[in-house]
């Protein structure tokens, strides 16, 4: 069923890899470093605009990002092949060629089965993100400790973010008009920056919170 699913949209899925791919090697590299810059600047930094570039800069430092980016990717890819497996099955089985192939009339409720797929998918996706957000932290916890690793980024963030992900989601609702105005009028060149330093800002105050938390449970 897969090897049929990937004939009939063989052109698509080669795209998909092609920009993948170019997303791995390239965009996210830069949009870590982009992270980077912004963080730093609330801690006064004084970095230049090309230190964007920075994970760029040296074959240790590119080394570094795709420790944190692989990982990563790797939980959201998992999770999010296992959520939209029933889309995609549902999607085969709306399809005329499906049972062509099979010598068989195709049923007429299968007409709806296309529509279901597209439900399963956006709930889907809705799922993924919710169990996604427990990473939110972890590029804010790798971009400013230059000793830890990708992996420990990510399991600090799901141990941080069970007391801040819901302080995370109102900062998303408070950003979402901004969001709608960028997608459909403004270049994202102009709100990127403004998104990016209410991130920086949110997670050291949320950083900061756990850490005096954890001390007073201590002591």
């Amino acid at each position: 069923m897969l090897c049929y699913f990937l004939q009939i949209y063989a052109g698509a899925v080669v795209g998909y890899i092609v920009y993948g791919i170019l997303a791995l090697l390239l965009i996210l590299p830069l949009l870590l470093g982009l992270l980077r810059y912004f963080v730093r600047m609330i801690f006064s930094a004084q970095d230049k605009v090309l230190d964007i570039f920075y994970y760029f800069c040296e074959k240790s430092l590119y080394k570094r990002a795709m420790d944190y980016i692989l990982p990563y990717l790797y939980r959201v890819f998992i999770k999010g092949l296992i959520l939209e497996i029933p889309a995609i099955i549902f999607k085969i089985i709306s399809l005329p060629e499906f049972y062509e192939k099979r010598g068989v009339l195709m049923p007429s409720v299968a007409e709806n089965f296309s529509y279901i797929s597209v439900f399963l998918s956006v709930v889907g996706f809705c799922i993924l993100f919710f169990i996604t957000l427990k990473y939110y932290l972890s590029v804010f916890v790798f971009v400013t400790n230059e000793n830890i690793s990708g992996k420990q980024a990510l399991k600090m963030s799901s141990v941080v973010s069970k007391r801040t992900t819901l302080d995370f989601l109102w900062l998303i609702l408070s950003l979402l008009l901004y969001i709608l105005v960028s997608v459909l009028v403004l270049p994202l060149i102009f709100t990127i920056p403004y998104f990016a330093v209410a991130y920086a800002v949110h997670s050291r105050f949320a950083v900061y919170e756990y850490n005096e938390t954890v001390n007073k449970e201590i002591f």
